[in-house]
């Protein structure tokens, strides 16, 4: 009751126009949800104990609600935590699969190349006993004719380097001395 009229629906604790009705009204369902015992107590004490009061019961549910939303992101941050661990280890495992693989793929290459020279050499009637069998004796098939080394044709590299530096010098000492090689033709060929 808002002194001696009930409370209806059209009656609002949102409505800021009337502050002291407003307060009626929320005294009035405060009484309507409490035991008999909380409203003589509520009645009792003075405005500053009710703010004081009120002030500590929005305090405790602020902390309820930050210790929720810690609770919540801890254990959002070990889910996450978990995820990226879990990620780890796929990729681990997937890396030594690709390992596996490859060696696989290597032994079962030399096998081929073993099993296709054994199967060369029984087709030319080679006889079990030859040394052929083993890798190591098998002959290059080719050998080594007329390649030239490698450091042979450097050092024929830098005699032709030296020899075109020596004719650019000497064209620039004298411009007019003859350029080696045969001169242009008139008929530009």
């Amino acid at each position: 009751m808002v002194g001696l009229k009930p409370v209806t629906a059209q009656d609002t604790v949102l409505d800021t126009s009337n502050v002291e009705h407003f307060a009626k009204v929320a005294h009035a369902l405060t009484v309507a949800a409490c035991l008999p015992g909380d409203i003589q107590a509520w009645d009792e004490m003075s405005s500053d104990r009710i703010f004081r009061h009120i002030s500590s019961g929005l305090v405790m549910a602020m902390v309820e609600v930050m210790e929720s939303a810690t609770t919540n992101y801890t254990a959002l941050e070990q889910e996450h935590f978990k995820a990226i661990r879990n990620m780890k280890e796929a990729e681990e495992k997937a890396k030594n699969e690709a390992e596996q693989k490859a060696k696989m793929e290597a032994e079962v290459a030399q096998l081929q190349e073993k099993d296709g020279w054994k199967s060369a050499l029984k087709k030319a009637d080679v006889p079990s006993s030859s040394n052929m069998y083993i890798k190591s004796n098998t002959p290059i098939p080719y050998p080594k004719v007329g390649l030239k080394e490698s450091d042979d044709e450097d050092e024929d590299d830098d005699d032709e380097a030296e020899e075109a530096e020596a004719e650019q010098e000497a064209q620039e000492v004298d411009p007019a001395s003859p350029v080696i090689g045969n001169p242009p033709t008139p008929n530009g060929s």
